[in-house]
């Protein structure tokens, strides 16, 4: 996968990795390694094992060479006629004798009577040289765990390159801030907010009042209405249910050429960032959610440590007319944290398993826009692959790890779902016994699933908040004009 150029690379004030060139590294030295150890080290180490018996000395082949001359002597110089004819062999460089056995004896005797010359069978020496049964019992004498221990240093090495990938290595484990937004783009953002918002507030007084005529309606609803209008009126109070903020969907609750204006900010410089950074392609981000958050000195202040349901998360300040606030990484190896206070405008941009908190605001409202992203191997909806490389996704143990998770919780979801069907059937013995055997592989798979994430947290312990990119006034202008939206966006307006 070739990735695109980033123009604001002179703008970098901290060293990004060179994706390409460490990939290829990475797959040169995979390919190397598996030759070695397959193809290389395996027949090594037989031969090694197999070298263990010694040839025969000097001496020894002299004096098998004269005894192993076979004759036949005259009639007349046999009197008893009987011949006895010695064959010395050398196997493994252990000396034997073997005599011809008697019926060869009497065979011999009787040609030599009949006066031809008796038949000597005449083994030829074999001087250190194995056989092909020799041959396999020196195979067999390399150790049982030899191979298998070969196999795994390879994966072993394997595994160590693929954490040396800088998916793994370098950006899994910081906090990347960079300038997005200007002052007057905040500002829009702000008002957008503040108009849905407005709108939400008189939706939900108008249906509030419908519903107290009807003696039919839902007390539910009518509970989450009344939860909309308390202060701030027509912020969402509860739309994250483990860790609620006060907060307004962009997608739901923003006016389509509110979504479109801001969509416009973040393809054009966002999604430049996210690719250099995290060394994916603009065509495999997808923003899952997005959301404008209030933080208020009288209302919620703060929230609580939390890791993001993602693959990449940022968050971008929109103002600064407030006072405490701010974002708190933390290293959980020991137990350190660093905290960031962006400029307005500035986003805040770090992998979602990086354990983070919001910081309580003490007086004043403050809010951020914040956008949870994906990084997808194909579309959810069309199922079309895209353009990212195994290194950012398969080979990327956060990815991975993101995606086993979920996995995971739709699998319990799906038991839980098979659960209940279950109760309405008849056969109950049946059902409770596949019900536990449903339970245990689902355990087992909790199990291992929550070993791999613990050790896709710990990319996340080395916390740096680096300012990646100059923001001097003197070069900022410049940054926008990198990507063509400098002047594009118009000064706040009232929307209705």
């Amino acid at each position: 996968m070739a990735l695109s150029p980033f123009a604001g690379e002179n703008f970098l004030t901290h060293p990004l990795p060179d994706y390409e060139t460490e990939w290829k590294t990475i797959l040169f030295k995979a390919i190397i390694a598996t030759i070695v150890f397959i193809a290389v080290l395996p027949k090594v180490v037989q031969s090694w094992f197999c070298s263990g018996f010694t040839p025969p000395s000097r001496e020894s082949t002299k004096k098998t060479s004269h005894e192993d001359e076979s004759f036949s002597m005259p009639n007349e110089s046999r009197p008893n006629h009987k011949i006895r004819v010695v064959t010395k062999t050398i196997i493994n460089g252990i000396e034997g004798r073997s005599l011809i056995s008697r019926k060869d004896n009497n065979n011999n005797i009787a040609s030599s009577r009949n006066g031809s010359i008796p038949k000597v069978r005449n083994e030829a020496p074999n001087h250190g040289h194995a056989t092909n049964d020799d041959e396999k019992k020196n195979t067999n004498k390399v150790p049982n765990f030899v191979f298998p221990f070969i196999n795994a240093v390879y994966l072993a090495y394997l595994f160590f390159l693929i954490l040396q990938s800088p998916n793994n290595k370098d950006t899994a484990r910081m906090v990347y801030m960079a300038p997005l937004l200007k002052q007057h783009e905040t500002d829009m953002i702000i008002q957008m907010a503040t108009n849905a918002a407005e709108r939400n507030a008189r939706k939900a007084k108008e249906e509030l009042d419908r519903l107290s005529k009807d003696e039919k309606s839902s007390s539910n609803e009518v509970k989450r209405l009344e939860k909309l209008l308390e202060w701030p009126a027509g912020f969402l109070k509860d739309r994250h249910s483990t860790y609620p903020t006060t907060d307004l969907n962009v997608v739901i609750d923003f006016e389509e050429e509110d979504k479109s204006t801001i969509g416009q900010i973040l393809d054009a410089r966002l999604g430049p960032l996210l690719e250099r950074i995290y060394g994916v392609s603009k065509d495999s981000l997808r923003t899952n959610d997005m959301f404008v958050v209030r933080y208020d000195g009288e209302g919620q202040q703060s929230l609580g440590m939390h890791t993001d349901g993602c693959h990449i998360s940022f968050n971008v300040l929109l103002n600064d007319d407030f006072e405490g606030g701010g974002t708190r990484f933390h290293n959980t190896k020991d137990d350190s944290h660093q905290d960031a206070n962006p400029k307005p405008g500035n986003v805040l941009i770090n992998n979602a398993m990086v354990l983070h908190e919001g910081l309580p605001t003490t007086k004043g409202t403050r809010y951020i826009l914040v956008g949870f992203m994906y990084v997808d191997v194909k579309d959810p909806w069309s199922g079309v692959k895209k353009h990212v490389s195994w290194f950012s996704t398969y080979l990327s143990i956060p990815w991975l790890t993101v995606v086993l998770k979920e996995a995971l919780e739709i699998k319990s979801q799906t038991q839980a779902a098979a659960a209940a069907a279950a109760a309405s059937r008849s056969n109950r013995d049946e059902r409770n016994h596949q019900g536990s055997k449903d339970a245990l592989i689902l355990s087992l798979i909790n199990e291992a699933f929550w070993s791999f994430y613990a050790m896709g947290n710990t990319l996340a312990h080395d916390i740096r908040c680096e300012m990646v990119f100059r923001t001097t006034n003197s070069l900022e202008l410049g940054w926008f004009d990198l990507f063509g939206m400098a002047g594009t966006i118009g000064q706040p307006r009232k929307i209705s």
